[in-house]
């Protein structure tokens, strides 16, 4: 029945429905947000894919730098078999940062996986090739970040869908 007594004859066709749609998102309430679930880096600085991109940019740039400060120049025979040991390590370095920053953008968790097994290896080279301890702390620390990023990708936690609310840079400043 209507409003004025008539009765009415509602066809499903004109019947008030709701449409589902194909939305797969949630709507919350206002103010309302689902909790973070990411790791954040340094406890306050970002969430670790910035912290991927970032530590693969500079590893680039000190890779980038490593091979230009290894000009040709004057060394004995011991320094010359080291020499080609730096330089492949240099080259494996580049890639490897090449496919972390890829992994990272795209989430990708194998070419992340591919970045974090490098820092590892470089972790190690640094000290039993180098006995560079300076290195083996910086290895370290980009190691961090990509094996938590890797952990949040291989969760759900960290994905394309989720990253919105993922997100954290520099205590939500920016």
């Amino acid at each position: 029945m209507d409003p004025n007594g008539k009765e009415t004859n509602l066809t499903p066709s004109h019947s008030p429905e709701v449409s589902k749609g194909d939305a797969d998102y949630v709507q919350h309430e206002y103010g309302e947000q689902p909790a973070k679930r990411g790791h954040t880096c340094c406890f306050v600085c970002c969430d670790t894919r910035t912290a991927c991109l970032v530590v693969n940019v500079m590893s680039l740039a000190f890779a980038g730098l490593g091979l230009i400060s290894l000009a040709p120049q004057a060394m004995d025979r011991p320094g010359f078999e080291r020499f080609g040991v730096m330089i492949a390590a240099f080259v494996v370095g580049i890639i490897s940062n090449a496919l972390g920053i890829y992994g990272a953008l795209k989430f990708r968790k194998m070419f992340v996986l591919v970045a974090t097994v490098w820092f590892g290896i470089e972790a190690i080279l640094s000290v039993v090739l180098f006995m560079d301890f300076i290195g083996l702390i910086v290895s370290v620390l980009f190691l961090y970040p990509h094996v938590m990023f890797y952990r949040d990708l291989q969760n759900g936690v960290m994905s394309r869908e989720t990253y919105a609310r993922e997100k954290v840079c520099c205590g939500d400043c920016c």
